[in-house]
């Protein structure tokens, strides 16, 4: 599990449960699986389900990290699908030992979701990861409240594509979600939460693709000293497209320098310059090391 760390990839395979999307956040500005879709789909309905993929993990023997990227929580999935997909991971991580990051864009429908159906087959699986995606501090005080009312065996962030400096210090103090007076949940769903109510991994990262924005060196470090000073694992996808002037290949790229809010043609001599030299070059360092960290699993021999 976990065999493609090297490569930035925290997962292992990809589990495609939905096709099409729709964009609903800042960070969905340059979404190339968007791109794609628009290009190759000649379905007319933009979002759909693919039950006929239900089975595929359970036939897969060797223990896997099965990513469900595509929005399981969009307006148009109905939840009798979602609960089809709560199923399978609960048949396929007991019996093959998976683990599933379920990643969305849509918490609050999430929450609808488990506020409607809390004795679906997802809380107390130790082998269902939640995750968000935020790009901003204001998506992340809009977000991260409600993760933390859901239950999951490890609730996590994605702060990709980085748009702006995030401060979540106060979602690292393990509160109880109540704290945050938006918690609905059924009684046995509080008391999970309240046990485990902060965020257990965060993945940063920056953007990728045609008109990719540059992640500034300073929010990736803040986002990682705030993880290490918690204790919360830390995980750098990559730079995207863009480098720090610290990179050996930077000046050979268009530059961009952050003034005030926003980024600026050229090169500025304080340490807010990035240079666009492609995903490869740019690579994953960040203060030239590796960050690989994974978070601890409730139950370990689901790993094994």
């Amino acid at each position: 599990m976990f065999d493609r760390i090297s490569e930035g990839r925290y997962w292992d395979k990809p589990w495609t449960l939905v096709s099409g999307c729709t964009k609903c956040s800042l960070g969905c500005l340059n979404c190339w699986a968007l791109s794609m879709e628009k290009r190759f789909s000649k379905e007319e309905k933009n979002v759909r389900v693919h039950p006929n993929r239900l089975d595929i993990p359970l036939k897969r023997k060797k223990p896997t990290v099965w990513a469900i990227w595509n929005d399981l929580f969009h307006e148009d999935v109905p939840f009798s699908f979602t609960i089809k997909v709560s199923q399978s991971i609960w048949a396929a991580g007991r019996e093959r030992k998976h683990i599933f990051l379920l990643l969305t864009k849509r918490i609050k429908r999430a929450a609808e979701f488990f506020r409607k159906y809390p004795y679906s087959a997802f809380p107390n699986n130790p082998h269902y990861w939640l995750g968000i995606t935020v790009c901003n501090q204001a998506e992340a005080d809009e977000k991260i409240p409600l993760l933390l009312q859901i239950p999951a065996a490890v609730r996590w962030v994605s702060y990709e594509p980085a748009l702006g400096p995030l401060n979540l210090k106060k979602y690292f103090c393990g509160n109880d979600c109540e704290d945050f007076g938006l918690c609905q949940m059924e009684e046995f769903q509080r008391d999970q939460c309240s046990q485990n109510g902060r965020i257990g991994w965060l993945i940063c990262g920056g953007e990728t693709g045609p008109g990719a924005r540059p992640v500034h060196p300073d929010w990736a470090k803040s986002v990682r000293d705030q993880c290490q000073a918690a204790g919360v694992p830390f995980f750098f996808k990559s730079w995207g497209e863009w480098a720090p002037r610290d990179n050996p290949n930077a000046y050979t790229g268009w530059a961009k320098h952050y003034q005030g809010d926003e980024w600026i043609d050229g090169i500025d001599k304080k340490e807010n310059t990035m240079f666009r030299i492609g995903k490869k070059a740019a690579g994953r360092l960040l203060d030239g090391r590796e960050w690989n960290e994974l978070p601890q699993r409730r139950n370990d021999s689901c790993m094994k």
